[in-house]
């Protein structure tokens, strides 16, 4: 089974902040293998050379809505498993996230507990 220290993960988020917070709550919960991008298209450059295993995803990107980017990623990253992380967590757009492919969703503003328990339950998936 992967260990946390094992799993690649990528955070895309327009939000400088958002994103550093959340790499401080990965590296509470042992992640270390952990990149950004600010925006759809430095993520898709992200894809070419490298493969992740849990891509955090907001879902307003400057140049991209999140929840159709996602048949982008999945495209490229078929096994990847997507969080998306939004202020916007209405009925709908969780819905539209989980149906385009989510594996999750987190409701900001958000806490390190909640980051943990979703890795720890993505890395226990992955067998």
């Amino acid at each position: 089974m992967p260990s946390n220290k094992k799993l690649r993960v990528l955070i895309i988020d327009d939000d400088d902040m958002m994103r550093s917070f959340l790499r401080i709550m990965l590296r509470a919960a042992e992640v270390i293998n952990i990149d950004e991008a600010g925006t759809a298209k430095k993520a898709v450059k992200l894809f070419n050379t490298q493969k992740f295993d849990l891509i955090f995803l907001d879902i307003n990107l400057p140049d991209e809505d999140g929840v159709v980017f996602i048949s982008t990623i999945k495209n490229k990253l078929p096994d990847c498993q997507i969080i998306m992380v939004s202020s916007e967590a209405t009925k709908d757009r969780v819905s539209q996230a989980m149906k385009s492919g989510a594996k999750d969703f987190i409701a900001k503003p958000f806490n390190a507990t909640i980051v943990e328990s979703k890795v720890k339950q993505l890395v226990s998936e992955l067998v």
